[in-house]
């Protein structure tokens, strides 16, 4: 995360602004160039971290550390338009809140996220525990938000072949759109 955005973590939307329109028109510029190149079945884009921020601002007008956080899985694969997880009240002191500050406690792991795209790549549900040990404390697992071919074979062969996707895009030309189209 750019300095520029965490510099902008403040209450209300429009600091952000400026940021995060950019981040989505690269991100979008990415998703189409692995179409472009044919390799949009191979990619998977996702973010995923343990750390977030909590609902109410402290006392310099920023917010502190916290536990949960909101992600986004892009690609050919994902099933989209749904929500994956649980959705919190966003209020704090709601019955998920640690405290009354909006420090809401987890009911989706990252390593529910891990487990689904390490299923993309061909690990079998039996090995999963084992990358993900955490997974265990959470009912649902995998989420289920990609299309997983039975043994994850056909996005396993492809991961095998070790297509290099940086260099190929390097090499690509891409132009990042004036209005992205988002779906």
């Amino acid at each position: 995360m750019s300095s520029a955005l965490m510099r902008t973590i403040k209450p209300g939307l429009e600091p952000q602004t400026p940021v995060l329109q950019p981040l989505s028109q690269a991100v979008l510029a990415f998703y189409q160039a692995t179409v472009e190149l044919g390799i949009d079945s191979s990619v998977t884009t996702f973010t995923a971290s343990g750390f977030g921020r909590t609902l109410t601002p402290s006392g310099n007008d920023g917010s502190d550390h916290a536990w949960r956080n909101h992600h986004f899985i892009i690609g050919t694969g994902v099933k989209g338009s749904k929500f994956y997880g649980n959705f919190p009240l966003l209020a704090p002191g709601d019955n998920n809140d640690a405290n009354t500050r909006g420090v809401l406690i987890p009911t989706t792991a990252v390593d529910q996220y891990g487990s689904t795209l390490a299923q993309w790549f061909g690990v079998p549900q039996s090995s999963l525990s084992t990358g993900f040990p955490d997974i265990a404390n959470f009912g649902t697992r995998p989420l289920g938000f990609l299309l997983i071919p039975a043994g994850g074979g056909r996005h396993a062969r492809a991961n095998r072949r070790r297509v290099s996707l940086s260099n190929r895009l390097c090499g690509a030309r891409l132009s990042l759109p004036a209005k992205p189209q988002c779906h």
